[in-house]
Formats: C-alpha cells, structure tokens, sequence
C-alpha cells in the first residue's frame, strides 16, 4: 500500500513547488515592472520641476554656474538618474552625472554657455571642478536628439535610444522644453538613463 501512496504524494510536493516557483516569478516580475516604471518616472518629474524653476524665474536659464550647482545638488537626491542637464538656444551646456561602477560625478560645459568645446571635469565632494576629463570640439546642444525631439513635440518626450557625444556609452533621455512668459524657447531640460544602468539593474 505505501509503494502504491508514494507517487501520489510526490506528484503533489512536484505539484506545490511548481505553485510556489510560479508565484515567486510573479513576485519578482511584478517587482521589476514596479522598479522599472519608477525608474522612467523620475525623469520626467526632474524635468517638471526644472522647467518649473525656470519658468518661475528661480531659477536663470543664462546662468550656467547657477545651473551647473543646482543639477550637481540634484545628483545627489536623485539616485536612480544618470545625468541631468539643460541646453539653450544658443546651442550650449551644462551637465551633472555620474558613471562607472563607482558612480563617480562629473560635469559637463561649453565654454560661454553657446556650442563650441565641449568639456567634461571630475568633481570634489562639494562640487567643485577638479581634473579635465575630456574636451571635444563643436559641440551644439540643438543638433542633439534630446533637444530637437522636445522642441519639435513641444512637450515631454522621450529620446530614442542615442550614442552620448563622448563615445562611451548609450542612453535614453527624458526631455521637455522651456517656455518663458512670451512663449519663447529658452532651451531644453533633459535627464538620462544610460543603457549599461538599466543592464545592470537586469542583471541583478
């Protein structure tokens, strides 16, 4: 009689790991769905606010050392963006980020706040420029995927997938434009995700 049981039971245990395996990887995509969507989330609400702060005059869209240290400070709020940045019409940039394995930060410039070189520096812990990285000419913001798709949406939008200036990696950019009272342009703000940080979030 046992002999005849066993594999009734086991076909049960089979039966109830199958059950909870299947529930776990329903866990776990329903967590990852979660993760992923606030992860696409926080870009756009980045750029609200900036624009908002603009717009609002808190904020000088012609400064560029005001802009480089209030996207340095959201830095390090917003842990799960790659970079956060603003272009103007004149084609220039500044730019707050982090990258590697060390998450190291950096920002980016043009010189005069207009296109032409475009320079990246290592950063202290309190924001101040240190080591030049990397300096490429004829950089212009308005040629970028990021500006040009938002200026000819005129709204939110998000980039396709593009190469970064620098070569080194790919990414994804949430942006919008910025409007002043009259209605005229006054450039784009735009967060990235880099590629390889949605990879290693998959990975893990």
């Amino acid at each position: 009689a046992k002999d005849c049981e066993q594999p009734e039971f086991h076909g049960d245990g089979q039966a109830a790991a199958v059950d909870v395996a299947e529930q776990l990887r329903d866990e776990i995509t329903l967590r990852i769905s979660e993760h992923v969507q606030s992860l696409l989330e926080k870009p756009h609400q980045i750029n609200e606010m900036n624009a908002g702060a603009i717009q609002q005059g808190l904020l000088d869209s012609n400064d560029q050392s005001a802009l480089e240290r209030y996207f340095w400070e959201q830095m390090g709020i917003f842990k799960t963006v790659t970079s956060i940045y603003f272009g103007n019409t004149r084609g220039g940039l500044v730019d707050s980020g982090r990258e590697g394995a060390a998450e190291s930060r950096y920002v980016i410039v043009t010189d005069r706040f207009q296109s032409g070189p475009f320079k990246k520096y290592a950063v202290d812990g309190l924001g101040n420029r240190t080591e030049l990285l990397l300096s490429l000419p004829d950089f212009d913001a308005r040629t970028r995927p990021w500006y040009s798709g938002a200026v000819q949406s005129g709204n939110a939008v998000w980039s396709p997938i593009y190469i970064l200036y620098t070569g080194q990696d790919m990414a994804i950019a949430a942006s919008r434009p910025v409007y002043d009272e009259r209605n005229e342009l006054l450039g784009v703000v735009s967060v990235d995700i880099f590629l390889s940080q949605l990879a290693e979030f998959l990975r893990t």
